[in-house]
């Protein structure tokens, strides 16, 4: 263990205690002037001196630990480790970073959808790939849909529903008006521009996606939720899992003020949700029939924007005026 101590305590005594769950383990206590020095600097006009001693053999774990020198006593963490981990140099394994969101498809409405995910993992575990790390995909903010950073979102333990593709929602193979309105929108002028920026035009995605969402929810009500059919026993089994985090979720985007008033459903919102979990699972799933070693790594955001849900919900577990990042 290295110690600094200044000039005026050479002649002290020093005295150390190691403890494991509040149990003293070890205690020694010796003068400071029997330890070999290791180096030193000045500070202030005074010479402080890194000084080093042994602990007798601790087992690998977390310790505390306690230095007292005269009437000055400091503790901290002590952590004991092995010199060497185990590394499977023989079977490393290699995968790719991902903003999902980049990626442009002639099915997709300008911003990657899992359908790319999917296709994207059958292409890279063909290459021998065994994981996708993507960007973070929580829940931002449905009504500014320019506040599209992954690094600030609304809610982590939700996710953004662009990135569900329509097309593998089960409704939309039952719902020709939904399909109508898909081939309606994949041919409009204004559409095909914007997957040949650069940037993505987020307003536009959510106003084209969110009416054909709507579309597809109606038609739920309709032939499922109406009938009590095993699909809507589906929805109601995500609804209970996910319990809490999913109510106060949908509450908060119902009490947004400029969202489309046909939004403005719980319901509708809790679908999304379920859509969305249900693609990625999938995504998952697909990775680990590719033969892929781990599939996906998500990336987590550090932290939430304060006026998302997340925090709204959570605000005790926050410290407000921190901020981590650019």
């Amino acid at each position: 263990l290295k110690i600094r101590v200044n000039e005026s305590q050479l002649n002290s005594k020093i005295t150390l205690q190691v403890y494991h769950s509040s149990k003293l383990v070890s205690q020694k206590i010796a003068d400071i002037s029997d330890f070999q020095e290791f180096g030193n600097y000045h500070y202030n006009n005074e010479c402080y001196r890194e000084l080093a001693f042994n602990i007798e053999d601790l087992g690998i774990g977390y310790y505390q630990i306690k230095v007292t020198i005269d009437d000055s006593e400091n503790s901290g963490q002590l952590i004991i480790y092995p010199d060497k981990a185990y590394q499977n140099i023989d079977n490393k394994i290699w995968g790719i970073s991902l903003q999902l969101y980049s990626l442009r498809s002639d099915d997709n409405y300008g911003i990657g959808d899992f359908n790319d995910l999917k296709q994207t993992i059958m292409y890279s575990s063909k290459q021998g790939a065994d994981y996708i790390l993507v960007n973070p995909l929580h829940a931002l903010f449905d009504d500014d849909p320019n506040r599209a950073s992954p690094y600030s979102p609304s809610d982590r333990l939700c996710l953004n529903p662009l990135y569900i593709h329509i097309q593998d929602i089960p409704d939309f193979k039952e719902c020709l008006q939904a399909q109508a309105l898909v081939k309606s929108h994949l041919s409009i002028s204004e559409l095909q521009t914007h997957k040949n920026e650069v940037y993505i035009n987020y307003k536009l995605v959510t106003s084209y996606k969110y009416q054909v969402f709507f579309l597809l929810f109606t038609h739920f009500n309709k032939h499922h939720r109406d009938n009590n059919t095993e699909y809507f026993k589906l929805f109601n089994d995500f609804k209970s899992n996910h319990g809490r985090n999913i109510n106060s979720y949908c509450d908060w985007v119902c009490d947004l003020k400029n969202i489309n008033k046909n939004y403005k459903n719980r319901e509708f919102i809790a679908y999304l949700q379920w859509q969305a979990n249900r693609q990625l699972d999938e995504c998952q799933q697909f990775a680990k029939q590719c033969s892929m070693k781990i599939g996906l790594i998500r990336d987590l955001a550090v932290g939430c924007a304060q006026d998302g849900n997340e925090f709204l919900e959570n605000e005790h577990l926050f410290i407000k005026d921190a901020s981590i990042g650019a």
